[in-house]
C-alpha cells in the first residue's frame, strides 16, 4: 500500500495533464484499482513475495502507465516501479524481474523488456466459473493459448475471424480482458 502511495503521489507531481495530456488526471480511484487488481489473484497463484511483487508492478502499469502516451513518461513509469521495488519492499528490482531481461545484461532497463510483464487469465479454458489470474512467463505457452482460443471461437461462429495474433496483439487482447474481469 506504502509503495502504490509513493507512485501515486509523484505521478500527481510529475506527470501533471497539459493540453498535450489532459488525460493525465489520477485519483484514488485509480489507487483503488490497483488493490482491486491484486485481489484478482488467488493465494494459490502467488506463491512467494517476488510473485506478489511482480503483481503490483504489473497492476500499478495497467492502472497508470497503460494511460501514458509516449516513451518518456513510460520510462517514468518504469524508473517509479524501480525505486519503489528497492526502497519500500527492500528487493533487487533486476533479481525479481530477471526472466524479462532478453538482452541478458542483467538489468531490465528498457521499455520493451518490461512490457513482458504479463498477467491473464488466458491459460484456462474458457466458461469455467473460476479462472486464475496467473503470471505469464512462458511465450510460446501464450501463443499456443490465444490461437487455440480463437480456433474454438472460429470453429462455433457464423462468421470466422481469419487473424494473426502477433506478441502486441495478444498483449492488448490480455489487458482487455483483465478490464471485462
Amino acid at each position: 500500500m506504502a509503495a502504490t502511495l509513493k507512485v501515486y503521489e509523484n505521478i500527481q507531481k510529475d506527470l501533471r495533464p497539459t493540453p498535450e495530456k489532459t488525460h493525465y488526471t489520477f485519483n484514488l480511484r485509480d489507487f483503488s484499482k490497483v488493490i482491486c487488481g491484486m485481489c484478482l489473484c488467488s493465494k494459490n497463484e502467488l506463491t512467494t513475495s517476488d510473485s506478489t511483487l511482480r503483481l503490483w508492478a504489473h497492476e500499478l502499469t495497467r492502472v497508470f502507465g497503460d494511460r501514458l502516451i509516449n516513451n518518456d513518461d513510460r520510462m517514468w513509469m518504469l524508473n517509479a516501479v524501480t525505486e519503489c521495488t528497492r526502497a519500500p519492499f527492500g528487493c533487487s528490482f533486476n533479481t525479481i524481474f530477471a526472466h524479462l531481461d532478453t538482452d541478458k545484461n542483467g538489468k531490465v532497463e528498457t521499455l520493451d523488456e518490461y512490457r513482458g510483464l504479463l498477467f491473464g487469465d488466458i491459460y484456462s479454458q474458457f466458461g469455467l466459473p473460476e479462472r486464475p489470474y496467473e503470471e505469464i512467463m512462458d511465450k510460446g505457452r501464450l501463443q499456443t493459448s490465444a490461437d487455440d482460443a480463437l480456433s474454438q471461437y472460429n470453429a462455433f461462429s457464423d462468421k470466422p475471424m481469419d487473424l494473426v495474433l502477433f506478441n502486441f496483439a495478444i498483449e492488448h487482447l490480455l489487458r482487455i480482458g483483465r478490464i471485462l474481469k
